[in-house]
């Protein structure tokens, strides 16, 4: 009896033993993606297309690398990479199915996209290599020019041409690719700089186009210099007569007011004690203005003048800068503050 109920045990072992593996392997077949792959020979059309010239199957110049990338509903791209001189190329771990594109890329030695084809609608069939023939590799343009900034190239400028930009190099110089022949706009921007001309229109016809240079120019900003206090120096508690010269420039609004203030309340607090009106453009102005200076070293502050550049009604600062006057106590001590 104690035997054949041990038979009977080992029996019921083995058979969910095999249920479970049988399991396993229906899940790994299951997980395990059906894969076939696309294969594809090249042509390569010249840079600049004319009656007498011809498509070659060797890559042209310039040519070093060339991508393989297939995409479609359903799956992850996947991509392989060959030199150009292979003149073909495969592409395989493709999961099978329908609506599968290829795209065929060149690039040259800086990793710049120079050469491009698609080929739509392929099927990719399990363990199936499909060989689409010959793709034509057609070339794709660049726009290239130089920015300058006082005859000098001008560095990490954004230029435009429709959805394509690039940015410039140290010397200014700067090349967008991957254009197909149309009519684009160029334009350059960067942040305190305008730039001649504003645009350039240029029209791509089987040919790269060269040359399209713009010139640079600071944009002014609105700012303040304290470029004189006098006296340098004054005592605590005693009322002066300070004459304070400012330059300024004002660029943003047609008019504001220019502003000189003292802390004499507040360490951190300006009081206006005169102001002017000014017009857009640059100036110098002085102001005479009298006050009793404050020792603030003991709340770990100094005694200071500031010129403030300021719209009204608005209070916010345009442009603003500060200026320490070192201040005497009784004993003749100047205190520096900070």
């Amino acid at each position: 009896m104690k035997s054949r109920a041990l038979v009977h045990y080992i029996c019921l072992v083995s058979a969910v033993l095999l249920l479970f593996l049988a399991g396993c392997g229906g899940s790994g077949g299951t997980s395990t993606a059906k894969t076939g792959a696309i294969t594809a020979k090249l042509l390569w059309e010249p840079v600049e297309k004319s009656a007498q010239t011809a498509s070659k199957a060797v890559a042209p110049p310039g040519v070093v690398m060339v991508r393989l990338t297939v995409f479609g509903p359903d799956m992850n791209p996947v991509s392989r990479e060959f030199p150009a001189s292979d003149g073909k190329g495969t592409v395989d771990g493709v999961p099978v199915g329908t609506g599968r594109t290829l795209l065929v890329e060149g690039f040259d030695a800086d990793g710049i996209l120079i050469y491009v084809a698609k080929v739509p609608n392929i099927t990719v069939q399990e363990a199936v290599t499909s060989d689409v023939g010959t793709v034509t590799m057609s070339p794709v343009y660049m726009i290239s020019g130089t920015v300058t900034l006082h005859g000098a190239g001008l560095a990490d400028v954004t230029v435009t041409a429709g959805s394509y930009s690039a940015t410039t190099k140290s010397d200014g110089s700067y090349r967008i690719v991957g254009l197909s022949n149309g009519s684009y706009t160029v334009t350059a921007a960067k942040s305190g700089y305008s730039f001649t001309p504003a645009g350039i229109a240029v029209t791509i016809q089987d040919a790269h186009v060269i040359g399209q240079n713009f010139i640079a120019l600071p944009v002014a900003q609105d700012a303040v210099t304290i470029t004189a206090v006098s006296p340098t120096s004054a005592l605590v508690g005693v009322s002066t007569q300070f004459t304070v010269t400012v330059d300024y420039t004002l660029a943003s609004q047609s008019s504001a007011n220019l502003a000189v203030g003292f802390n004499t309340q507040k360490k951190d607090e300006w009081i206006h004690a005169d102001q002017v009106t000014v017009a857009t453009g640059s100036g110098t102005k002085t102001f005479t203005v009298t006050v009793t200076p404050v020792d603030w070293s003991a709340a770990g502050g100094t005694f200071s003048v500031g010129a403030f550049l300021y719209h009204p009604p608005e209070t916010a600062a345009l442009a603003s800068m500060f200026k320490t006057i070192p201040v005497t106590d009784t004993t003749g001590t100047i205190k520096f503050g900070w």
